[in-house]
């Protein structure tokens, strides 16, 4: 191995261990949430608007943060970040009053929004053949760091201690933050090809293309679909199955193992056989038909294995569109452009919570899935139809 190819290898270790990492301080949280809010007394909208805030807060930090790394570089941008993460945990954990909680939170949220910007330093290590499967592995991170969070969580608090009981549980996500920032700083090497973004930065006009644009879309339907789904599917188990917080982890942790295998073993190569656009379009129809099937589940168990195709489907098709959107972005533009489609998506994250609850309480308990299925089968279609625009793109150049 030579001395470059060891810098990108401990360059893509730090920032898959960053992610992994964030994802477990982040998951850890979850469960604590309603608890942690009940403490202060307050109303359920309350406790609400402290899980939308942190939705908030990474919407404006993705937006702020792609940008400003394609000006600055990505480096110095998950340093500040990951630095706001650390503020944004101890202050969760000291927080005298409700008001001083809800700050927390949006600092948490505006410091976790640097995905696009991790997605953007893969992109500019990365050659075309191994970009797919590199962002599959940052999903697949994600995915166990959200099943392990939520179990450590869950263990270390002591609701009954009042608000000292979930100190140790937001000072230990702290450390977790604390610890990827130094990862980051002893590992991370500048890209070869950041300094002439940076450079081609200053004088770039940023621009999203259809095919862009039609990819960000898909990515909104399916985390406004998710996110809607989400935010019911406690209360849709609990009416059809009697379920509680147990059942729910367990149905959790097998979706999200599962969707970590299939990101870390079959993604990339289901892309080279196949092709992007296929994988993608395959990928949103899996979970399309989960979606549906879970409006009508029969059983438990059969629940659990419909999440669990879903999280398969997702597996698929959100690392290949988030590969399919790095080639649309023009030189320079990488961090803003990835930053805008999770921007959107977390945008699509506080919408979707919002009317997926309505259609809930004023359509029907399982419309919300039905909803979402019909959300992510327009993506697919949409889908369908960039690929074949592609197919005559590609037959045009060939007769040209």
């Amino acid at each position: 191995m030579t001395a470059a190819s060891s810098r990108q290898f401990l360059t893509l270790f730090a920032l898959f261990m960053t992610v992994a990492i964030g994802a477990i301080g982040f998951g850890m949280a979850i469960p604590l949430l309603p608890s942690y809010a009940r403490a202060f007394d307050i109303q359920p909208w309350q406790v609400g608007l402290i899980f939308a805030l942190f939705s908030v807060g990474q919407a404006i930090g993705e937006a702020v943060w792609g940008r400003m790394s394609d000006k600055i570089g990505r480096k110095p941008v998950l340093l500040m970040t990951l630095g706001l993460g650390v503020v944004g945990y101890l202050g969760m954990a000291y927080a005298p009053t409700y008001e001083a909680c809800l700050l927390a939170r949006v600092i948490c949220g505006v410091a976790a929004g640097s995905t696009g910007v991790v997605q953007a330093l893969v992109i500019d290590l990365s050659e075309k053949d191994k970009l797919t499967g590199r962002l599959a592995i940052i999903s697949a991170c994600a995915s166990v760091g959200f099943v392990i969070g939520p179990a450590v969580g869950g263990l270390l608090a002591a609701p009954e201690q009042g608000l000292a009981g979930f100190r140790i549980c937001f000072l230990l996500a702290a450390g977790f933050s604390a610890l990827s920032l130094a990862l980051i700083a002893t590992l991370v090497r500048p890209a070869k090809t950041e300094g002439a973004a940076k450079a081609k930065t200053k004088g770039a006009a940023f621009r999203i293309s259809p095919t862009a644009l039609g990819l960000i879309l898909i990515g909104v339907a399916v985390m406004g679909a998710f996110a809607g789904v989400e935010s019911v599917f406690g209360l849709w188990t609990e009416l059809r199955f009697n379920w509680q917080p147990r059942e729910l982890g367990t149905a959790f942790a097998v979706a999200g193992c599962a969707g970590a295998a299939v990101q870390m073993l079959v993604t990339a190569r289901a892309v080279r056989r196949f092709g992007d656009h296929k994988v993608l379009i395959t990928g949103l129809v899996l979970t399309a038909l989960a979606l549906f099937l879970q409006a009508a589940p029969p059983s438990g168990l059969a629940m659990t294995a419909l999440i669990a195709l879903a999280s398969l489907g997702l597996s698929l098709a959100m690392p290949t569109a988030a590969s399919l959107l790095s080639r649309e972005a023009a030189d320079g533009t990488a961090g803003q452009l990835m930053g805008a489609n999770m921007a959107a998506a977390a945008g699509a994250r506080i919408l979707g919570p919002l009317v997926a609850g309505g259609v809930y309480a004023l359509i029907a308990p399982q419309a919300p899935f039905v909803l979402g299925g019909v959300m992510v089968l327009g993506a697919a279609l949409l889908g369908l139809g960039l690929l074949r625009k592609r197919i005559i793109h590609a037959s045009a150049v060939t007769n040209g």
